[in-house]
């Protein structure tokens, strides 16, 4: 992610209507400006261009509105993009894991055919027991039946 320096003069200003649709219109523009920023970013950058002094106390109830989750991460980036703070060189930056290819790979197809057929085994050894078991407790209470009707 680019770190853009900018001064939030140069942002348009948020409309503070109650509804979304000031959030709305902004997070297009915001998206053109900070194209590798998450949403959480920019929900930030957008509250934070109003009011730099806010803490994720004062909008994160909002952020879940527009169903967003807020954390501290997301207010630290918005700052540094907002040219309010300086990007934390300790802190390492989280990398999203790169796109999985959802074509299966023959070795994982091949895992899955045998997964497959240890469950089918385990569920036709499961249903042979219980059919035994169903069995013996049928032979039982015949047993007991054949008891208790001779001894009357």
């Amino acid at each position: 992610m680019s770190y853009d320096s900018t001064p939030s003069s140069h942002l348009p200003t948020p409309n503070t209507e109650t509804d979304s649709s000031g959030w709305d219109r902004a997070m297009d523009h915001l998206r053109q400006r900070f194209p590798n920023a998450s949403d959480s970013t920019l929900f930030c950058v957008f509250k934070l261009q109003s009011d730099s002094d806010l803490s994720l106390r004062d909008f994160r109830a909002e952020a879940r509105l527009h169903g967003l989750e807020i954390g501290g991460r997301s207010l630290h980036t918005a700052r540094v993009l907002l040219g309010l703070q300086e990007p934390n060189p300790t802190t390492p930056r989280i990398r999203r894991p790169a796109r999985v290819d959802p074509t299966p790979s023959p070795a994982s197809e091949e895992l899955e055919r045998s997964l497959i057929a240890a469950v089918q085994q385990i569920q036709s050894s499961a249903t042979a027991e219980s059919n035994r078991l169903r069995n013996a407790m049928r032979t039982a209470v015949d047993v007991l039946q054949r008891a208790l009707d001779g001894r009357e």
